[in-house]
């Protein structure tokens, strides 16, 4: 543009050089009034630029900002399903620990019923032991006295059977006893 611009000032130069003696100076300041037009002009297109770019920037913002809404409201989705999925696996696992809980109390309650029983059992044991060992030292001490009771019987037994025998052995010995005359005058005693 400023290039045809200067050509036609030349031709014009020419043409008015004929014209008019002044001509170079009418020249240098239509050049000077035409490179403040070009100048204009170019501030007039930079700045339509700076507009046009601006108003790129703007649309380009506004569907930056759109699209961010959007990925915004899909993460936005994606989170509030994953948040209800985490909550649902949060009542389940709710659910599992009162289960859990539940079954927990009851061993404990077994146990503690079981330790009560066990200490029962283990005071039972422990008096049956007691009760044991006296019956056993009273039936030891019963055996030592009875066994001493019977050697005695069986030692008395002994001698009166000796002494049974001594008895039979001499009436065998005396034939006089068992003589006809000593049957015949036999009287039983009444």
């Amino acid at each position: 543009f400023v290039n045809a611009n200067y050509s036609q000032l030349v031709k014009n130069k020419q043409n008015n050089q004929k014209r008019h003696p002044d001509f170079e100076s009418e020249l240098v300041e239509k050049h000077a009034h035409m490179e403040h037009a070009n100048e204009i002009a170019v501030e007039k297109n930079t700045c339509e630029i700076g507009i046009q770019t601006n108003e790129i920037g703007v649309q380009v913002n506004k569907e930056t900002r759109e699209i961010g809404i959007q990925a915004f409201d899909n993460m936005s989705h994606t989170l509030e399903n994953y948040i209800h999925l985490l909550q649902a696996q949060l009542d389940i696992k709710i659910n599992e620990i009162e289960t859990l809980q539940k079954q927990l109390e009851y061993a404990y309650d077994y146990i503690i019923k079981s330790w009560e029983q066990i200490q029962e059992i283990n005071q039972i044991n422990k008096e049956l032991s007691e009760q044991n060992n006296i019956l056993k030292y009273k039936w030891e001490n019963h055996y030592n006295n009875q066994k001493k009771r019977i050697d005695s019987v069986i030692q008395i037994a002994n001698y009166e059977c000796q002494n049974v025998y001594d008895d039979i052995k001499s009436l065998i010995l005396n034939k006089q006893q068992f003589s006809l005359s000593s049957l015949l005058n036999f009287v039983p005693e009444t």
